[in-house]
């Protein structure tokens, strides 16, 4: 695998999870605002993961604290 494939695979992976992540702010009705209150996460950092711009482990763990959801170890 080349380093091209190695980047598109990151990136979609980070794509989809930034979805997965605004689709979840989404389902409990808060803003970026209300949720980084919430989490004391920064607002640019959120909006960031969202858009699949950035992804933090330790950013994306405390998401999942907070929306109560698992992690899945393996992407395929």
């Amino acid at each position: 695998m080349n380093n091209l494939s190695k980047k598109k695979i990151i990136n979609n992976f980070k794509r989809q999870v930034g979805h997965e992540l605004f689709r979840q702010r989404q389902k409990t009705n808060l803003s970026l605002s209300e949720l980084s209150q919430a989490t004391n996460i920064e607002m640019r950092q959120l909006d960031d993961m969202e858009i699949g711009r950035c992804l933090k482990l330790s950013t994306l763990l405390r998401l999942a604290v907070f929306y109560d959801k698992n992690i899945k170890l393996f992407y395929e």
